[in-house]
């Protein structure tokens, strides 16, 4: 909708303001020493791996090979497809639930969506930023929203904040709902953004 296009603009350019602010606040920063920067750059490169794939050096080459399927059915929208690659499935890997639930969302199968997360959540020993983005957006178009809160609480308590994330929570919120991304756009940017959207309701 175009409340949730709006707030997921604002949602950006907030997390934008909040990077530059905490770039600047306190001039220019010292220059790291060697170790430092070595450190930083390691850590960064594995977390952007880790994120990136969702876990992907953990599968086998058969689902390496399953999740290649189940994102060529997903680019073609054909659900049928995805559902035949994904039935006789029996594993643990996040990543192939994952491209089943984003799936679900390109095809707006929603409650085949919600279904899978559910099996997920069972199945799967480490859910990822990825599941809880799909399911807090499944579950919103589904209009479920305890079970909106619910997931946003688990995945708050097992994911460090993000912008997709948040971003995620707001595109989960229902139309007209300030008070939501109110506290969603508050993780990110601060008080003044409440009053941003305080205004906008007069």
């Amino acid at each position: 909708s175009r409340f949730q296009c709006f707030l997921l603009i604002l949602c950006h350019c907030a997390f934008l303001v909040m990077f530059q602010t905490s770039s600047c606040a306190f001039g220019r920063p010292k220059q790291p020493s060697g170790s430092e920067l070595r450190e930083r750059t390691g850590q960064a490169t594995r977390r952007k791996v880790k994120d990136s794939v969702g876990y992907m050096t953990e599968i086998s080459d058969s689902e390496k090979q399953l999740l290649t399927r189940i994102a060529i059915a997903s680019e073609k929208r054909d659900w049928d497809k995805v559902q035949s690659h994904f039935a006789t499935y029996t594993g643990t890997a996040t990543p192939i639930y994952n491209a089943v639930m984003n799936a679900a969302l390109r095809c707006r199968r929603y409650r085949e969506g919600a279904s899978t997360y559910e099996k997920c959540r069972e199945t799967c020993d480490d859910l990822t930023e990825q599941t809880f983005n799909a399911a807090l957006k499944i579950f919103g178009k589904l209009g479920k929203s305890e079970r909106v809160c619910e997931i946003w609480e688990q995945a708050r308590k097992e994911c460090e904040l993000s912008y997709m994330l948040v971003a995620s929570r707001i595109h989960a919120a229902a139309d007209g709902d300030f008070e939501t991304a109110a506290a969603m756009l508050d993780l990110l940017a601060g008080d003044q953004t409440s009053t941003v959207l305080s205004l906008l309701q007069l």
